[in-house]
């Protein structure tokens, strides 16, 4: 069950273009809070959304957006737990 959520999981990192290219999770997709509401038809097609960012305010928002669509939708934390997580999961 793990393997399939690592397979699966889409990570939304939902800081700025700016933050996000100063570091994020392997595979993280630059998904800014503010262009949420266009990417998340692409998004929801996985079962699982794990949000990041820098402090938890955004990722927050954009669960509390992506929950209201029905999908899987996850706090990943700081970079670190979204890395750890996802190595767990392989």
């Amino acid at each position: 069950q793990n393997t399939r959520f690592a397979a699966e999981v889409v990570v939304a990192n939902v800081r700025s273009s700016a933050e996000f290219v100063q570091g994020q999770a392997k595979g993280g997709l630059n998904t800014p809070l503010q262009a949420l509401d266009g990417a998340l038809e692409s998004l929801l097609d996985s079962p699982s959304i794990v949000f990041r960012c820098a402090s938890g305010s955004r990722r927050s928002i954009g669960m509390a957006i992506a929950e209201n669509c029905g999908p899987n939708a996850n706090n990943g934390g700081p970079r670190i737990h979204v890395e750890r997580m996802l190595k767990e999961c392989q």
